[in-house]
């Protein structure tokens, strides 16, 4: 059994655990990065396989970019690993647009509500609704207060189902912002833009066109088209140079404690048996996971993961649809909720897709995926898959149920009186979501560690 001593451990190997062990050793502190899947990355892995008739493909867990915090300290981590020439930057608005019963809105991801037969009277509940800027428990309240109870009951209800199976007035009102409407589409036009200047509309209402907004938030993407997995391998291979040590595939994990500090931990992985002692652990797992690893009892929270099946192909001809990365689908009849056009962002002229379903399909039907594409405007009739690959992550879609906040604050708080020499990140410390707040919370955690 090997043995190694170092001053931290890291657990998971995910964005937020890579940049913090990259941040240890650069203060030249003994790091090993554990994580249990066999490949680092999390949902800024990329999938590789190997193609006959088109060589080495590459495909993202769904959409994702690299999101720049604004803060150099923390983005060199990141660029100083890249040449930011061979990337896609974007200080705009994304190329994102969006499919519901309406058809295909080629120029924003918010619902467009503007052609429904209703829109009048939902405009004038809009118009009338509070915009409270408070805490809505549920999402249910926080739509009414936004959009009014008619847009609510007869069009966003059925979007709340189709991504979680749920009702808005069982979830809690930040359930599903990464994926559902925080803002509407409810004008056209430039007066869109001019009633967006009052901070009362703001927040509720979008752009009619992604081309008129303006994000402070810079994003890249690889020209190349191999993956947003390539930043994680570089950043891998980098802390790996530095003296840094990785374990994936971690297994039979065994931790001793003394006291109420974790000291070291037995394990197996593909590189054999290895004994870790350490002074400190750090890590940005949510608190079940850590309590689960360490013995601790972490009381339960109302939080709940769906799974994804992800569709990877490569069709035999150019898109339809030639100017959006990805496209969000509200449409309750469609199985398919976020597809993926690579080709439209990079170099590369392989029509490459990636087509996201929440839930486990036990039947891979590509007919199907490729029909709902084809009522999309996504792809051209007749189009057909050349290449494809099926993967299922039974955790990839966190859906938040109220109280989930106070009771994850109550967890990550009876994690770190039972083990005193954990440095908790974001999820970990009850706090921040989103890729920029929890590398923001790092830099914060870690200082303590690193002075």
């Amino acid at each position: 059994m090997k043995e190694i001593d170092v001053d931290a451990v890291v657990i998971g190997a995910g964005l937020a655990g890579i940049y913090s062990a990259i941040k240890l050793r650069q203060s030249g502190k003994s790091v090993v990065l554990i994580d249990n899947a066999a490949e680092a990355g999390g949902l800024m892995r990329s999938f590789n396989y190997d193609s006959k008739q088109f060589g080495d493909l590459q495909f993202d867990m769904g959409t994702h970019y690299l999101l720049l915090t604004g803060d150099d300290s923390i983005d060199r981590v990141f660029t100083d690993k890249i040449n930011s020439n061979e990337w896609e930057w974007f200080d705009q608005s994304l190329p994102e647009g969006h499919f519901s019963e309406n058809g295909l809105d080629v120029y924003t991801g918010c619902l467009n509500i503007t052609n429904n037969q209703n829109h009048a009277i939902y405009l004038t509940e809009f118009m009338q609704a509070s915009g409270n800027k408070g805490e809505p428990e549920t999402l249910l309240e926080r739509w009414e207060n936004d959009f009014g109870p008619a847009i609510t009951r007869e069009v966003l209800s059925g979007i709340a189902r189709k991504f979680t199976t749920m009702s808005p007035e069982n979830i809690a009102a930040e359930a599903i912002d990464i994926f559902c409407p925080y803002r509407l589409k409810l004008i056209d036009g430039i007066e869109a833009t001019r009633l967006k200047e009052s901070p009362f509309i703001d927040g509720r209402l979008a752009h009619s066109m992604r081309i008129h907004g303006h994000s402070d938030m810079k994003k890249g993407y690889p020209k190349s088209g191999n993956g947003i997995g390539i930043l994680i391998n570089r950043m891998l291979d980098d802390f790996e140079k530095s003296g840094g040590f990785l374990v994936l595939g971690a297994k039979e994990l065994n931790i001793q404690k003394i006291d109420k500090n974790a000291s070291s931990l037995k394990l197996e992985s593909a590189c054999g048996k290895l004994q870790v002692t350490f002074k400190h652990v750090v890590s940005a797992l949510a608190p079940k996971a850590l309590g689960f690893l360490f013995d601790v009892k972490i009381p339960d929270a109302p939080f709940m993961t769906m799974p994804v099946t992800l569709f990877h192909m490569v069709i035999d001809r150019a898109y339809k649809e030639q100017s959006l990365h990805w496209v969000t689908n509200y449409y309750s009849e469609h199985s398919n909720f976020r597809t993926t056009l690579y080709a439209n962002i990079t170099e590369s002229s392989v029509p490459r897709i990636t087509v996201e379903v929440i839930g486990e399909m036990t039947d891979v039907d590509y007919d199907l995926i490729m029909q709902e594409l084809v009522e999309m405007n996504i792809v051209e009739p007749g189009s057909q898959a050349l290449f494809k690959k099926t993967e299922y992550n039974a955790r990839a879609y966190p859906v938040l149920l109220p109280g989930w906040k106070q009771n994850l604050y109550r967890q990550s708080s009876v994690l770190s009186d039972e083990l005193e020499n954990l440095i908790p990140i974001g999820p970990a410390a009850g706090t921040v979501f989103g890729q920029v707040n929890i590398l923001k919370d790092c830099d914060e955690k870690l200082e303590s560690l690193i002075a």
